[in-house]
């Protein structure tokens, strides 16, 4: 049963064994996209976010940014797990993902712990993080941006494949907008991959919000579309949010409530949002 009291796990073998203190039993979220995904919580501001009292029932893994042409067993620098009890421990995190886990879990009652695991890197493709089945399946662009599909994937999602999330956190798009058709086939190949290879996790997309390029209205209607073609899927509406003039705009609150309170409805079954 879920617990918020941490407490010591041991794993033994006939080689020996390991033991893990302070670990808590709850619900895990993957978080995974581009900058805006990335963009921290000090850069934002704490604002709104100290309205949460809730800051010591959540818990925080960021991934090294980095890529492999080989899948990789483990990642770039060792994963920790914050532990926090003031929101500026959190400042160097995602105040998207950060916001989405204080929401779920003040939802979710004070006996559920919410942990959150960034994979994230500023200006990626979907590509990247997608296997090279996948890619081949779909077709990429990456190349033309300079990037090189499946690389971050080698490195900062294959480690955690034996990992069971309870949902999938997604932010990404801005690098892929000039190409709405083929994002709609990639999305929908990288959502069955992480189910196979993870677990039939529900997903939560983000929507672009407002910005001046002439590419995102159809992108953003694109996203709409394609959440139908995906069972357990979500868009969070974000285009009265945003800048037209920045493509990093800053009310990442209202969009992580939004998308806490969507996984609340739809994957908990908790009413009145």
């Amino acid at each position: 049963p879920a617990s918020t009291e941490g407490k010591t796990l041991t794993a033994t073998s006939p080689s020996g064994s390991i033991s893990v203190s302070d670990v808590v039993v709850g619900e895990v979220w993957l978080c995974s996209g581009q900058s805006n995904m990335e963009l921290s919580l000090q850069y934002v501001g704490f604002g709104e976010y100290r309205s949460y009292a809730n800051v010591d029932k959540i818990r925080v893994a960021d991934i090294e940014n980095g890529t492999s042409p080989t899948a990789q067993r483990s990642f770039a620098a060792p994963l920790e797990w914050k532990a926090p009890s003031s929101l500026e421990e959190l400042g160097g995190n995602s105040a998207y993902a950060v916001g989405f886990a204080l929401r779920l879990q003040e939802g979710l009652g004070e006996d559920i712990p919410v942990g959150i695991v960034q994979s994230d890197t500023s200006g990626s493709a979907i590509e990247e993080w997608m296997n090279a089945q996948s890619v081949a399946e779909t077709g990429s662009i990456a190349e033309s941006m300079g990037k090189i599909p499946v690389e971050r994937y080698n490195s900062m999602i294959y480690p955690m494949l034996s990992y069971t999330f309870g949902g999938l956190l997604w932010y990404q798009g801005e690098a892929n907008a000039a190409a709405p058709a083929l994002y709609a086939e990639q999305f929908k190949a990288l959502v069955k991959q992480y189910r196979e290879e993870f677990c039939p996790m529900p997903v939560i997309s983000t929507q672009l919000p407002k910005y001046s390029d002439s590419d995102w209205p159809v992108f953003r209607q694109m996203q709409w579309d394609t959440m139908s073609e995906i069972s357990d899927s979500y868009v969070v509406c974000g285009i009265d949010t945003g800048l037209k003039a920045d493509i990093h705009p800053l009310d990442k609150y209202e969009l992580s409530r939004r998308a806490g309170e969507l996984a609340l409805t739809e994957n908990y079954g908790k009413e009145g949002y």
